[in-house]
C-alpha cells in the first residue's frame, strides 16, 4: 500500500491578506502626481468655459437688439452697465436717450472681465435700418486665470456680429 505523502507547506503559495506599506505608499504617490497634473488643467478648462459663456451672453444680447430693431422698426440701445466688479449686466432697450423702455437684461459672469473697445462703446445704438452707431469690440477674459483663451465679440457699423477666440488679457 502506498502511504500518502506529506504535503510540504513550503511549496504552497502564501495567502495574501493585504497590501504592504510600500505598495500603499507607491499608490498614494502616483495618485498625488495625477492630481497635481489634473487640477491646473481643470481650473483652466473652467476659466475657458466661463469666457465662452460670457461671450455667448454678449452675442445673444447684440443679436436680440438687432432682431428687435428690425421687428419693431425702432432704434435699440445696448448698454453695458458695471455697478461694481461683480455686478455687471447688458441691458437691451427700445429707443434712445432718456426715452427708452427696457426689453431685457443679461447678467455677466462675476469672474469674467469685459473690456470694451473703444471705451466709449458702453452704449451702442442699433438703428431700425440695421446699422450700429460704431464698431465695438467686447474683449472677454477671466479674472482668476491669466493664461486662458480670451474671446472677442464684435459688432460692425453694418450690425454684423462676430464671435471669435482672439486678443490678449
Amino acid at each position: 500500500m502506498n502511504r500518502p505523502s506529506k504535503v510540504s507547506m513550503s511549496n504552497s503559495p502564501k495567502a495574501i491578506s493585504g497590501f504592504t506599506l510600500v505598495e500603499l505608499m507607491v499608490t498614494i504617490v502616483v495618485l498625488a502626481i495625477i492630481v497635481a497634473i489634473a487640477v491646473p488643467n481643470m481650473s483652466q478648462a473652467l476659466a475657458n468655459q466661463r469666457v465662452k459663456s460670457t461671450s455667448a451672453t454678449i452675442a445673444s444680447a447684440l443679436n436680440e437688439a438687432k432682431a428687435e430693431s428690425r421687428i419693431r422698426k425702432r432704434d435699440m440701445t445696448v448698454e453695458y452697465i458695471e455697478y461694481n466688479s461683480t455686478d455687471r449686466k447688458i441691458v437691451v432697450s427700445e429707443g434712445t436717450g432718456s426715452n427708452k423702455t427696457q426689453i431685457s437684461e443679461y447678467q455677466i459672469n462675476s469672474n469674467s472681465a469685459v473690456t470694451i473697445i473703444p471705451a466709449t462703446g458702453t452704449t451702442l445704438i442699433i438703428s431700425s435700418i440695421q446699422r450700429a452707431n460704431d464698431n465695438v469690440t467686447y474683449q472677454i477674459c477671466d479674472n482668476g486665470v491669466t493664461s486662458e483663451s480670451p474671446y472677442q465679440v464684435t459688432i460692425s457699423v453694418g450690425a454684423d456680429i462676430t464671435q471669435k477666440q482672439a486678443g490678449s488679457c
